[in-house]
């Protein structure tokens, strides 16, 4: 999995013709894509490697990418949806699809895969209730900070771990969040109650779980917590589709990471499309 000035490189020769074997490579692998029993999906987004644009990652069942388009909005589902059909797929047969909170994705799966249920998966609400939890510390100990007081430093990480896997050094900050940030202490509470919601057995248990995290949000009346919770009420019955389809959310996790990784490694590439291209070839299995 070496990079592409790295192929470059070894083999003597001009990134240019890296990429034109990459493309090839892909193209070929392409025309005998075969996406008839494909039964679910999962979509993603990563951030292109230029400015603020945004690629649309899909991979089936077997955890196999299977396409990639420009854009995070409807008419990138409907994109998606086109080349499954090109490939023998049809949409109908989709019966879930493992997704982020994305309105737009919502709306485009339900225009372009009229039969699939979607389930928001762990990995993502997890994510947003950690930026929240940030989005709250950074706003109020800079409060603390313009009016002269102390305030609890270098605890970013700290209030990010679960407090049953805090070890001495963020244990000893955690009691500095408690003690000169109690807004944030009980924002990081609140968090905690959150991921103990995805612990529950069956989907009953975690409804009422759910509720009490969201009564005891509002009683906060930490606005950041708040905006959030009400997020996830509009989309509760998709949360909690997991407890009766046990769709992994380590599945999301593991495909975020590698597209993480391949962006990471991409640095320099010429488009957008090569970085599809190369997450095709590597996560495609063309």
């Amino acid at each position: 999995e070496e990079t592409v000035s790295a192929a470059s490189r070894r083999c003597g020769t001009g990134e240019g013709i890296i990429y034109d074997i990459l493309d090839d490579t892909v193209e070929k692998g392409l025309d005998d894509q075969d996406l008839s029993g494909v039964h679910t999906l999962f979509i993603d987004e990563i951030q292109s490697t230029h400015g603020h644009n945004y690629i649309t990652m899909v991979a089936d069942q077997d955890h196999r990418m299977i396409a990639g388009v420009e854009g995070h909005d409807i008419a990138s589902v409907e994109k998606v949806r086109d080349w499954m059909v090109s490939k023998g797929c049809d949409p109908s047969d989709i019966r879930y699809v493992s997704a982020d909170m994305s309105v737009a994705y919502k709306s485009g799966v339900g225009t372009f895969f009229p039969n699939a249920r979607i389930i928001i998966d762990h990995f993502h609400l997890i994510k947003a209730a950690g930026d929240t939890l940030d989005t709250v510390r950074k706003r109020t100990n800079n409060a603390l900070r313009k009016e002269g007081k102390e305030y609890p430093k270098n605890v970013k990480y700290t209030v990010l771990h679960r407090e049953g896997r805090q070890n001495d050094t963020h244990k000893g900050r955690m009691e500095q969040v408690r003690l000169l940030n109690p807004e944030l202490a009980l924002a990081f509470d609140l968090k905690e109650e959150f991921f103990r919601f995805f612990e529950e057995n069956d989907e009953r248990t975690a409804r009422s779980a759910f509720f009490r995290w969201f009564n005891h949000v509002r009683g906060s009346k930490i606005p950041e917590m708040v905006d959030l919770s009400k997020r996830m009420m509009k989309r509760l019955n998709e949360i909690l589709r997991w407890f009766s389809h046990r769709i992994s959310n380590g599945v999301a996790e593991g495909l975020n990471n590698s597209y993480k990784k391949i962006k990471s490694a991409a640095y320099g590439y010429r488009n957008t499309q090569n970085l599809i291209d190369m997450c095709l070839f590597r996560k495609g299995r063309l």
